[in-house]
């Protein structure tokens, strides 16, 4: 009888882990602790253009600035490109990265990115074979912007990403 409970416990363990998997999709990017969402604005600047991407309160009037595609890296085996819908700018660091470095857009060149459970249906997203995460800090007034920061398990790397 105890085997048979505690494989029952490990197949619900196993099962929990599985439904925590990404999938490629249309999403809302949360910060935890700001409780802002990620938005990104089209620049009217020639191509290839840099801007910022920042979280702000939930705002009607952009809201689609908010959304966020999510799919599998077609160039690598592994990592996830996070574009926005509006602006078509991807999340973007450059190859050369390191603890404080912005995340910001980039219309052209995208950059792969980790995504990974956090717990209690949160993530982080990280670069790649490194613990260098997206963590989320004040810039200016009510915006925030995500920073590259060694991996501590604060509320500011982690995020809610809502199915759109």
């Amino acid at each position: 009888m105890k085997l048979f409970t505690c494989l029952v416990v490990v197949a619900s363990t196993c099962a929990t882990a599985l439904s925590q998997d990404i999938t490629a999709g249309t999403y809302r990017i949360l910060g935890v602790q700001s409780n802002k969402y990620a938005y990104n604005f089209p620049l009217t600047i020639p191509e290839p253009g840099w801007n910022s991407i920042t979280f702000e309160a939930d705002g009607s009037h952009a809201r689609n600035n908010s959304l966020w595609k999510i799919r599998p890296n077609p160039a690598e085996d592994s990592g996830w490109l996070i574009q926005n819908v509006v602006s078509s700018y991807y999340a973007y660091v450059p190859p050369e990265h390191y603890a404080g470095t912005v995340v910001t857009a980039y219309s052209v060149e995208p950059a792969a990115f980790a995504i990974e459970p956090a717990g209690a249906g949160t993530w982080v997203i990280k670069a790649p074979n490194e613990d260098l995460l997206w963590t989320v800090y004040p810039v200016r007034g009510n915006q925030f912007m995500p920073i590259l920061e060694d991996a501590s398990g604060i509320d500011q790397q982690k995020f809610k990403l809502i199915k759109a």
